[in-house]
């Protein structure tokens, strides 16, 4: 990560850091609040060109999705495949996760 990008990481319990597509990934709504509440950028992307609200549409994280679209964030970005997150969403979510009885997971987080 550009160390010049200082908006994008938030130093937690123990002094770790955590980025905040990380933050986004794992549904951490108080990082993503305080970074955004900092002056972050909530349209950032990563080498994929995957926006924040890609990540928590991707992963589930459904309180993520409507607090950044609350926030503003831009609703179809398309990231270096042409995807947008209601492609991501769509893309892991079945009847069978909106029952709860599963919970989709990327295998590999993109940061």
């Amino acid at each position: 990560m550009d160390p010049a990008d200082h908006e994008t990481d938030h130093v937690g319990k123990g002094g770790a850091k955590v980025s905040f597509l990380d933050a986004t990934y794992k549904g951490d709504l108080g990082i993503v609040q305080s970074l955004l509440d900092q002056g972050a950028d909530i349209n950032m992307r990563n080498e994929a060109l995957e926006t924040l609200l890609d990540q928590a549409a991707w992963t589930g994280e459904v309180r993520v999705v409507r607090f950044l679209l609350a926030r503003g964030a831009e609703v179809d970005p398309r990231d270096k495949f042409e995807r947008t997150p209601l492609h991501s969403a769509a893309q892991v979510w079945t009847p069978r996760n909106l029952a709860g009885t599963h919970r989709p997971r990327r295998k590999h987080r993109i940061t």
